[in-house]
């Protein structure tokens, strides 16, 4: 079986092409739902969606259709961006598509290096001040962008909640990093991307961990 920690794209457990595939975080399904309450409460009626070119983001904005239009939101444009493309010039394209929908809620489905393409190049694209956008917990805010970013300001951020586990935490505790069970082989490469570090035998990063 392939265990997958951060994929949520509903397609890898309902399409039932990959029967040998589980996952640890909820698909979007249910992501989508909320988002659908959420944008209810914020009394939006038109909305825009942007959403990456891949997989995870293809699946999210099939999840969501269906419960914008249960909810009677307009849908008044999508956008699909490359996210392989985040040159000026192109991410400058995509917020004019935004601007010229001529709504305010703006929905952004995708990576951490488009959403900051995004929003660097949103400071040099008229109308984008009035704007405001919504991303789900596909986008950490505070690795995404930096304190001294201005036009992320007030970006609403959408994610699941999660419940605090002692036994799962005592078992990360307890485990030696330089020589973690063999259930578990993923373990030494996640704790040196990390904490961009190297563990014994490794010259990945620029420094040791101990």
């Amino acid at each position: 079986p392939v265990v997958s920690y951060m994929n949520t794209a509903p397609s890898l457990t309902f399409s039932g092409d990959f029967p040998n595939f589980v996952r640890t975080v909820p698909p979007d399904n249910e992501l989508m739902e909320v988002m659908g309450e959420v944008l209810t409460r914020l009394q939006w009626k038109f909305l825009v969606v942007v959403y990456e070119d891949s997989l995870f983001a293809r699946d999210s904005y099939n999840a969501l259709r269906p419960v914008v239009a249960k909810a009677g939101i307009c849908l008044t444009a999508v956008i699909v961006a490359d996210g392989r493309d985040t040159s000026p010039t192109t991410v400058q394209k995509v917020l004019t598509q935004v601007v010229n929908a001529n709504t305010v809620g703006t929905i952004f489905l995708g990576g951490p290096a488009l959403a900051q393409a995004l929003m660097t190049e949103a400071n040099n694209v008229a109308g984008t001040g009035r704007l405001q956008w919504l991303f789900t917990d596909s986008i950490n805010l505070e690795d995404t962008f930096t304190n001294s970013a201005t036009y992320p300001r007030g970006i609403l951020a959408l994610l699941p909640a999660s419940r605090y586990i002692v036994e799962f935490e005592d078992h990360w505790v307890r485990i030696d990093e330089e020589s973690p069970s063999a259930e578990n082989p993923w373990f030494k490469e996640w704790y040196m991307r990390n904490y961009q570090c190297n563990l014994v035998g490794f010259t990945n990063y620029g420094r040791s961990c101990a």
